[in-house]
């Protein structure tokens, strides 16, 4: 059809592809994890490192610290849009709902336990819902606050803390030592890129 192969529809095709090419307002960026384990406080001595599972459930909390090297050398916290925390949920054997606490004190997923944990400070996000169709299938969280607080240097970067809000809840997330999914806990951070497009009018 001429309308098809046409110099007006060449035209459209190539404004699409130059707008595509363009650089955009903001870039994707990924923080792994580095260290994941948790804790069990009817065995408070015991390690639970390396385990395919990072439990949450009463009186268990898992522990998440995270690696950002792979950021652009000095970025902080004020470039940051926006950073989500991506989580795949293996199993779910109680529904109910967990909370984000930042961890202010060291800790090394090879050594922790219930009677080693450090201590946690204020709550970042309470009451995230995990139902049961959310088994087998990720669960993000907004973690902008505390991750803007660790690239700019206003706390130290030990992590987060992800603990029951209910005392039913039983849960088990993927940790970056399960091989069959490699579904392991990361950050996906967007980050305030450059300058791009100021449309004049209607295109």
């Amino acid at each position: 059809r001429k309308d098809i192969l046409g110099p007006h529809w060449i035209f459209k095709v190539l404004s699409l592809v130059v707008v595509m090419l363009m650089p955009g307002t903001s870039s994707a960026q990924t923080a792994v994890i580095k260290d994941d384990s948790y804790t069990q406080a009817s065995s408070p001595n015991q390690n639970f490192d390396p385990n395919a599972n990072l439990r949450v459930g009463s009186g268990i909390n898992t522990y998440l610290k995270f690696d950002f090297s792979s950021l652009p050398s000095g970025t902080t916290g004020n470039e940051v849009a926006k950073v989500t925390l991506r989580l795949w949920v293996n199993t779910v054997t109680t529904a109910g709902s967990i909370d984000l606490r930042r961890v202010t004190g060291a800790w090394d997923e090879a050594t922790l336990t219930a009677n080693t944990a450090p201590s946690l400070g204020s709550t970042d996000v309470t009451g995230v819902p995990v139902a049961t169709l959310d088994e087998a299938s990720f669960i993000t969280i907004d973690i902008t606050s505390v991750v803007k607080d660790w690239l700019n240097g206003a706390l130290t970067n030990n992590g987060i803390a992800l603990i029951a809000n209910a005392a039913t809840t039983n849960i088990r997330f993927d940790s970056k030592e399960n091989v069959q999914t490699s579904h392991e806990p990361k950050l996906e951070i967007l980050l305030i890129g450059p300058k791009g497009l100021n449309w004049k009018g209607v295109w």
